[in-house]
């Protein structure tokens, strides 16, 4: 006997049991439904909790109640999502059985092979009384799809409306007037800042984010007269385990160095002493919906290959999937943002960066017909976002930088064919320029006169200052074509630009002029770090481990030093305190003249 002519045997049993089946699940969803939290972020004890600290905002016990109940209503979110994706589809599967086992009522079944007591059934009444049933069961698997397709519809509008609040973007957004053309950015309320202002001389005195202070790689040491050896522990003034991998840069704050792992099971936040490396806390970062499928990546990218930034007060980390936390110095969770998924074929490696109170965040994803690309500048003590700005781009990997033109601070963005400089008092765009193609990983530099981007193809581009609308036929100063990096970003000190490309040359361009390079130098390794300044000298590091400080003129570039980290190394330097942060692939590294 086979499983059709069981499941035939005994379909009666089956439309019964399946029945029953279907209205206990139908019951338990609706019940549900009811209790259901649409937003979780519109929780009326929440929201009073966040009014009373606006009022307080140095009452450390509210900013702990309100820890509490965020965790507690998106835990209660997503076991309601949960519960409702299950439901659905077991109303399906119970529809479906209830369907098949009872097709028996139908017309089609012979009434000459029915014995029922009491003689034979009038043809008419069995066939009327068989259409009634099937019609019954016919309306009772519609409902139940009907249930089912408005439940999955109901769980997904949730988990938009989720994310949606989780970055505090409007539904009904307006559109702005823009007299240079572009693109118009998500208008949101204004939200109160409830963290310490931060001073701008203290950002600048911190290395905060990717590249440091200006994002440029230009430290506040004046020369590298130092030199490392992992063979004999010279210029290495401590060495830590990193247990989780990551290739994100370190950032430094005062007594503090933050790094950021993942792999496909793991996220966490390190956070390690200036002084020695003791490391003081590690906090694991938990998503909110188990659901959610793990993000594929290349192995070069990795799941954390986003640099951190912090304020003092608070440390912000982004992982490939999107998931973008904020600890205090403790390393609680202050908030939890899902931004994703986010659709990058290798990764998503963009980092963060803090202007003031504001975070800001470029996922540039998937292809330009998309329309999934954007810039979420978030307020840093909530999460809730500013504005969002739309871009119509596909995925990059490069960092944003903010520069501050007369008065005003533009934030930089660079992506497939754009570099587009925005307001960042409210994301409306000021110019853009056609200078990229291809895969854009290196960030943008600037100087007084210009925004220099690169990448290998076209090449690099300096756009000049003061343009509005496209300035792509107007703002163009000089191009170059010769060595310019996949990778890793422009350096520029004093008059020269510094390209390194990641097979190991350095290009000198005059950065006035641009045109063919000053020079090229080849280094024997690959290079994914890119360069940093230190005075007259800079630092290149690379894959290897091996380390070169030269010192860069017009007529050439001359070697000071060489190091050792003793392992491979793909990330940028940290700066502070006449000390250098290094992260190899296995270990945390500071450097720095020994006493």
């Amino acid at each position: 006997m086979n499983l059709f002519q069981v499941f035939y045997r005994n379909r009666n049993g089956l439309s019964v049991v399946a029945t029953w089946f279907l209205l206990f699940v139908g019951v338990a969803l609706f019940f549900d439904f009811g209790g259901r939290i649409i937003d979780p972020y519109s929780d009326s004890k929440l929201q009073q909790l966040k009014l009373e600290l606006r009022e307080q905002p140095n009452n450390d016990s509210l900013k702990h109640q309100i820890r509490q109940r965020d965790q507690h209503v998106r835990q209660q979110y997503f076991r309601r999502k949960a519960f409702t994706w299950w439901g659905a589809r077991l109303c399906l599967v119970g529809a479906v059985i209830v369907f098949l086992a009872s097709r028996r009522l139908g017309p089609m079944s012979d009434p000459s092979r029915i014995q029922i007591q009491g003689g034979d059934p009038e043809p008419s009444d069995f066939h009327r009384n068989s259409t009634w049933g099937m019609s019954a069961v016919t309306v009772l698997v519609a409902a139940c799809l009907m249930v089912a397709v408005l439940l999955q519809r109901n769980g997904q509008q949730d988990l938009s409306a989720a994310l949606a609040a989780s970055r505090a973007v409007e539904d009904s957004s307006i559109e702005r007037d823009q007299a240079d053309g572009g693109e118009a950015a998500t208008a949101l309320p204004e939200i109160q800042n409830v963290v310490t202002p931060v001073s701008a001389e203290e950002f600048a005195s911190n290395w905060y984010r990717f590249r440091g202070p200006r994002g440029d790689g230009t430290s506040a040491m004046s020369s590298l007269d130092f030199r490392w050896d992992a063979d004999t522990g010279e210029g290495i003034l401590w060495k830590v385990p990193v247990e989780c991998p990551g290739n994100g840069s370190p950032v430094v704050w005062g007594d503090r160095v933050f790094l950021a792992s993942a792999d496909e099971t793991r996220r966490c936040v390190q956070s390690f002493s200036v002084t020695d490396g003791t490391l003081l806390w590690t906090k694991e970062v938990e998503h909110p919906d188990p659901t959610r499928p793990a993000v594929e990546v290349s192995e070069d990218t990795g799941y954390a290959a986003s640099t951190m930034t912090t304020n003092g007060q608070l440390a912000f980390a982004i992982f490939a999937d999107g998931l973008l936390v904020a600890l205090d110095r403790d390393g609680n969770e202050v908030w939890l943002r899902d931004l994703g998924p986010l659709e990058n074929i290798y990764g998503h490696a963009s980092s963060l960066v803090l202007s003031g109170d504001r975070l800001i965040v470029q996922l540039d994803q998937g292809s330009k017909s998309d329309d999934a690309s954007r810039i979420d500048v978030l307020d840093v003590a909530t999460g809730d976002a500013v504005y969002s700005i739309a871009r119509e781009v596909p995925a990059s990997w490069s960092t944003p930088i903010v520069a501050n033109r007369d008065g005003q601070d533009v934030l930089i963005a660079c992506a497939d064919p754009w570099v587009i400089a925005y307001n960042l008092s409210d994301g409306s765009e000021r110019w853009r320029c056609a200078a990229l193609r291809q895969d854009v990983g290196p960030s943008p530099v600037f100087s007084d006169q210009h925004v220099i981007v690169a990448n290998e193809s076209p090449g690099a581009t300096a756009v000049r200052w003061g343009g509005t609308g496209d300035v792509t036929e107007t703002h163009v100063d000089w191009t170059a074509e010769y060595s310019i990096p996949d990778t890793t970003s422009p350096l520029i000190v004093g008059d020269l630009v510094l390209m390194l490309t990641s097979y190991g040359t350095l290009a000198a361009y005059d950065a006035d002029s641009g045109g063919d390079p000053l020079w090229e130098i080849d280094y024997e390794d690959n290079f994914q770090a890119s360069p940093t300044r230190f005075g007259d000298d800079v630092l290149l590091v690379g894959e290897t481990g091996l380390c070169w400080t030269v010192r860069p003129s017009e007529d050439g570039c001359e070697t000071i030093t060489e190091s050792n980290l003793g392992e491979d190394c793909v990330t940028s330097p940290a700066v502070a305190n006449g000390k250098i942060f290094l992260r190899g692939r296995e270990h945390l590294y500071c450097l720095g003249p020994q006493s």
